[in-house]
């Protein structure tokens, strides 16, 4: 049973902003899971030296804007994602410095303040960190926050650039930094032409126990913009601190660290070309492990075959040495791809898809859960479907290089980017938005609530609660002191202030029936039964029958 929610994150007092606000990453805080922060391409709405991110402390419901990151350029900070780490309510960011493009690792315990983040680390010639972090739960290291970010390091030599900067103990005022290089494979560098390098991509699992994971591209050529590359996983047991980090996997070919999960990958590469969907693609890398036990791994990657970008996933059993033979799932089209496992094994998979042609063209963005930790069976949530070619990119990455996806205790949080149009039927499980705004006639207002906003690219939370309580509409079952009215929606109620606050029923037999709630889950549903004439079943109280408790799609489109 599965209750989703899906919030678009632009506060109110931002509504006449046009940003294209794209690749997103979130952090939960998981000592208060009510605390949450989310970064995407937004520049400060008053052109402050610092870069904003989005800060809700109320589960996701409300976000605000806080210019903590130093360096606010034309997109507010270039490359960033962040983290909380699991013990410590402390939470860590790896940027690019939108003002220098200097790699910047920052942290703050107090997002929600405002006060600037303190720079731990502040390195040139970087590309696209990524954020893993742990908190050590036993031992004489116990309590100290563990610090990994993947980036693609230029200063390493021989095109070697995959690497993760690392510190053991995150929490001191002047953290020891390491920079690990985790491709250990020569390249001819008369297949390079022109660049010397890896891909950006470099992402990093942590388990509890110490144990940490890197997968990356291991470029084997680049022929302006044409790509082969190796899938690598690479693997340390002792926090990346063993004697020789990141040794601990071999591969069952060459003997190397690092086992090559696939070889010979082929893709372009093309920071500055528009690919599919005014979208540019170039290589996309997710990881998770499960959390109840270290052996077991799962990696997303992309390739093109047969003129088609394609999305993969495939597990290991054994700490990343064997690799299933046949993928998990594949996507056509598919990019963006998110992994999170909860603690039970249920695999989350997030990712964007483009669908249909010309004009029918669409992104889409869907979540997949495992039935169960065997991933044999799925169930595809579509959070999102809205038009390709609205609004028109005004640089590139259009919706972005990634989106993300956590899992803490059983559910899942995340975020991706997508066109705003506040069409309900572009969101199957329904939408809240801060931001002024009116469904009925699909349109954006800035703040005084008249001006109408043309479409832009927004971040949009979600939450996906596995409980057993809920069905797949995110809606209560009936309990035996709970009675259920059926009917169409006649009529949404409104207070002085414009906000909702209930709807008319006509009942199956020919009656009213008032209902009154400020839910705003509840809002999204009552909206679509009504855009779509749907039968709804309105769940209630015996004694309380215009108090709903929920409401029940019964021929949902």
């Amino acid at each position: 049973m599965t209750k989703i929610k899906v919030v678009n994150i632009i506060p109110r007092s931002m509504s006449g902003e046009s940003n294209q606000d794209s690749e997103p990453n979130i952090a939960v805080n998981a000592l208060n899971p009510e605390e949450m922060v989310i970064s995407a391409f937004t520049p400060d709405p008053g052109g402050a030296p610092n870069a904003p991110v989005y800060v809700s402390v109320d589960g996701g419901d409300h976000w605000a804007l806080k210019s903590i990151v130093p360096g606010d350029g034309f997109v507010g900070t270039d490359d960033i994602t962040l983290k909380f780490a699991q013990r410590s309510n402390k939470l860590y960011t790896g940027t690019l410095n939108g003002s220098t493009f200097d790699l910047n690792v920052l942290r703050t315990e107090y997002p929600e303040v405002g006060t600037v983040m303190d720079t731990l680390d502040d390195q040139p010639n970087f590309d696209q960190p990524f954020v893993a972090t742990e908190t050590v739960r036993r031992g004489a290291d116990a309590g100290k926050d563990r610090l990994f970010v993947g980036v693609n390091d230029f200063n390493m030599g021989a095109g070697l650039t995959s690497t993760v900067e690392q510190t053991q103990f995150a929490q001191l005022p002047a953290p020891v930094f390491s920079r690990i290089p985790v491709d250990v494979r020569p390249k001819n560098p008369a297949l390079f032409n022109p660049f010397f390098q890896n891909g950006p991509q470099v992402r990093c699992a942590v388990h509890h126990e110490g144990r940490v994971y890197a997968t990356f591209y291991s470029w084997k050529a680049f022929n302006f913009g044409a790509v082969t590359a190796d899938l690598v996983i690479v693997r340390d047991d002792e926090w990346g601190n063993s004697p020789v980090p990141y040794s601990n996997l071999s591969d069952n070919g060459d003997g190397l660290a690092g086992q090559r999960i696939v070889t010979g990958i082929n893709f372009t590469f093309q920071p500055l070309v528009v690919f599919l969907a005014q979208e540019r693609f170039g290589g996309d890398i997710a990881i998770a492990v499960d959390p109840g036990n270290k052996d077991v791994v799962y990696v997303s990657w992309t390739d093109v075959r047969g003129g088609v970008y394609t999305l993969h996933l495939k597990r290991s059993e054994d700490g990343g040495q064997t690799w299933s033979q046949q993928d998990l799932l594949t996507v056509k089209n598919g990019k963006n791809p998110g992994l999170a496992v909860n603690k039970h094994g249920i695999i989350g998979y997030l990712y964007q898809q483009v669908t249909g042609t010309g004009p029918s063209e669409r992104w889409e963005t869907h979540v997949r859960l495992s039935h169960d930790r065997h991933a044999q069976h799925w169930h595809d949530h579509l959070l999102c479907t809205v038009p390709s070619n609205v609004p028109a990119q005004t640089f590139l990455p259009y919706i972005g290089d990634y989106a993300n996806i956590i899992a803490l205790e059983e559910d899942f949080f995340g975020v991706f980017c997508a066109n705003n149009t506040p069409d309900l039927g572009n969101f199957p499980h329904g939408v809240h938005y801060q931001r002024y705004h009116d469904f009925l006639s699909k349109t954006l207002f800035d703040v005084s609530g008249v001006t109408v906003i043309a479409a832009s690219i927004d971040p949009f939370f979600f939450r996906i609660d596995l409980d057993e309580k809920h069905d797949d509409h995110g809606l209560r079952g009936l309990h035996h002191h709970e009675h259920g009215t059926e009917g169409k929606v006649k009529e949404i109620l409104f207070d002085s202030f414009g906000s909702f606050e209930g709807f008319v029923l006509d009942s199956e037999g020919g009656q009213k029936r008032w209902f009154y709630s400020k839910e705003k889950e509840m809002e999204h549903l009552v909206y679509k039964a009504w855009e779509h004439r749907m039968l709804v079943r309105v769940v209630h109280e015996e004694q309380e029958e215009h108090k709903p408790l929920g409401v029940i799609l019964i021929d949902p489109h």
